[in-house]
């Protein structure tokens, strides 16, 4: 997880509290005159998954406490509009760490001073964005806070996701041999853009998922890594 976030990179995992999905409609494309190409199947699914996209409700909210790990440096502006990043660590349960790098406009921090070590809370959503640099992921995950405050005992670390799958899902195992799915997750935002998610979900729901298919609608509860 460390070693992900110094490079700009998210993940999402879920390990098991909310799914949400149409399983069981796993069907082949038919008509009275046989049945189509992979081609045009695939070209139905695409077709499938941008209605999906237009009708279906979305969902992205993520809660962080933690500590920060260095104070804010300036990252970019947009629209006349100021932003700092700074990494902020949480612990899991198990003791092990997630660094994530959070994303704040300056109107939030105008209101309040972020300084390493200070314990933080915050709302907001998990963004994507396009790295065109040439180095590096190609996709750069981020948390973008919302609201901001001091203070919070314990460590947080909690998402709830609601989008639409948008490419095939992938399912493997861990050295250890835990059975576990790959997934990417597109969610809309409200002025029509959309940021793309990846996903793991472990155990019994890594087989369930490993089911779907590309336009199917998926709502998750988990943690970021």
């Amino acid at each position: 997880g460390n070693h992900e976030a110094k490079n700009g990179r998210s993940r999402t995992v879920f390990r098991c509290a909310f799914f949400s999905s149409a399983f069981g409609r796993r069907r082949g494309i038919s008509a009275d005159k046989g049945t189509y190409s992979e081609g045009t199947q695939r070209r139905r699914r695409q077709r499938k998954g941008e209605r999906e996209m237009e009708e279906h409700t979305y969902e992205n909210e993520i809660l962080l406490t933690g500590t920060v790990l260095a104070p804010p440096e300036y990252s970019h502006s947009n629209h006349a509009e100021r932003f700092f990043r700074f990494p902020l660590q949480v612990l899991r349960l198990s003791g092990h760490a997630d660094e994530l790098m959070v994303l704040a406009p300056e109107r939030l921090l105008q209101w309040m001073t972020v300084e390493t070590g200070e314990r933080v809370s915050l709302e907001g959503q998990l963004r994507s964005y396009n790295n065109k640099s040439g180095r590096g992921s190609r996709l750069v995950i981020t948390v973008f806070a919302r609201t901001l405050c001091r203070g919070g005992k314990e460590d947080r670390n909690e998402i709830r996701l609601s989008g639409v799958l948008c490419k095939p899902p992938v399912r493997r195992c861990t050295p250890l041999g835990r059975e576990i799915c790959d997934l990417m997750l597109a969610v809309n935002r409200s002025y029509g853009r959309a940021d793309y998610i990846p996903c793991i979900a472990w155990g019994l729901l890594a087989e369930e998922t490993g089911m779907l298919e590309v336009g199917d609608p998926l709502s998750f509860e988990g943690r970021v890594q």
